[in-house]
């Protein structure tokens, strides 16, 4: 049996980060692991979260948090990642930089379309598929699969997660002070 792993991530720009901060909000607060087991069939067996400061010079920002969602699919080890990032983020206009990647990119493996309501960037290709989903300057969202060879079944996945997530995060925005 071939090992397959795949990886999801979802990653969630916040710029409301004051009141998420003040509520002290993690990441694996936002997508339980019941969400991730109801989404993607995976089994999860544990969830790890750990500080982004780690992602310097990759990610759009080194500020929140990350959930790790660790298991098995079909067998395979499986995992699912949920990135909250906070400001200061590397760039002041990142639906701009997706809007110039997928011009540039032409539809071959990056097409804006609309998710949600909201403007979005989704990109496919062998090795990975992701979804970055922009809510004027209060939420983004990316959810990234790595070894996935279904486009529409990966696009499933980023979709029910982003809504599961975004629900979650209004939800507990209105507890805050």
């Amino acid at each position: 049996m071939r090992k397959h792993r795949t990886l999801l991530c979802i990653l969630i720009g916040l710029f409301a980060f004051p009141a998420l901060a003040r509520a002290e909000t993690t990441a694996c607060d936002l997508l339980t692991k019941a969400d991730v087991e109801d989404v993607t069939g995976m089994q999860v067996t544990r969830t790890k979260v750990e500080d982004l400061s780690l992602c310097a010079g990759v990610c759009e920002t080194t500020t929140g948090s990350r959930c790790a969602y660790i298991g098995t699919l079909a067998g395979a080890s499986h995992t699912t990642y949920l990135d909250v990032e906070l400001p200061p983020y590397m760039q002041s206009d990142l639906l701009g930089m997706w809007r110039r990647i997928a011009k540039e990119d032409k539809g071959q493996h990056t097409t804006e379309m609309q998710i949600m309501g909201r403007p979005a960037f989704w990109t496919f290709d062998r090795d990975y598929a992701f979804l970055h989903i922009f809510d004027g300057d209060e939420v983004h969202f990316l959810i990234w699969e790595g070894d996935i060879t279904r486009n529409d079944i990966a696009l499933q996945h980023a979709q029910a997660m982003a809504a599961r997530v975004y629900d979650r995060y209004l939800a507990a925005k209105r507890t805050w002070p």
